[in-house]
């Protein structure tokens, strides 16, 4: 088995297991995971096959109202523009109205990708291999400043803490002699926003925006489709 199916199946098989612990809000009979899932493009006249794709379908519905395509990366060097704005392209022959898409990395991205991606709603997932993680204990070392209000302070540390893990998730994604304390997941997310959290929390993170959302029924107003199911 090549380098690429084997990643691409670790992903397929990893969104599965998330998705099987119900904890996204997502009923499991209106929610399927595919691998290597053909999509037809009028554009092209031929199908589109994607890496994976995640399917999420109103109770009663034919077709998806969400499909989440993931795309696999493996690449020696680092992920061009040019791979991006091809990813895209295949989102909006899919569907434009109803397409989310993430790039998941081994390797590296090209500065100006990562801008593209941010600019075009696209997600960037990084799995770092475990041969650039150096494991230690957690410590935070704080600068007290003479006078300084304590509130004030909290709010510094915050600020340079958030602006130290948004180097440390450029630098990630972009430098291959990056090395990573205590973590392996790094992700920017469709609004081009450094993402502070595990594999688990990006997912949910990317089914909030439709689960937070109204979706109208004609002979019903106001009925959001997870109420009639929920306890």
């Amino acid at each position: 088995m090549n380098k690429g199916l084997t990643q691409e199946l670790a992903l397929y098989g990893a969104i599965r297991r998330e998705l099987r612990k119900k904890r996204f809000g997502l009923l499991p009979e209106c929610c399927e995971v595919f691998h290597q899932r053909a999509y037809f493009s009028r554009d092209r006249g031929t199908d589109i096959v994607v890496d994976v794709a995640i399917e999420v379908t109103l109770p009663g519905a034919s077709l998806p109202f969400l499909i989440w395509v993931w795309e696999s990366k493996d690449h020696h060097s680092p992920l061009s523009v040019g791979h991006i704005e091809e990813f895209h392209a295949k989102l909006q022959q899919i569907g434009a109205d109803k397409t989310k898409g993430t790039v998941v990395l081994t390797g590296e991205i090209q500065k100006s990708a990562l801008a593209y991606a941010a600019s075009n709603g696209i997600g960037i997932a990084k799995f770092l291999p475990s041969t650039r993680i150096m494991f230690l204990h957690a410590s935070r070392i704080e600068e007290y400043r003479l006078g300084e209000d304590l509130a004030i302070r909290e709010a510094r540390i915050r600020k340079e803490e958030s602006e130290r893990f948004a180097r440390e998730t450029f630098l990630a994604m972009t430098d291959p002699t990056f090395i990573s304390h205590n973590r392996g997941f790094f992700a920017q997310t469709q609004e081009g926003t450094t993402f502070r959290g595990d594999f688990e929390q990006f997912l949910q993170n990317g089914f909030r925006e439709f689960l937070n959302c109204d979706i109208w029924r004609a002979d019903l107003q106001t009925w959001h489709w997870r109420l009639q199911y929920e306890t």
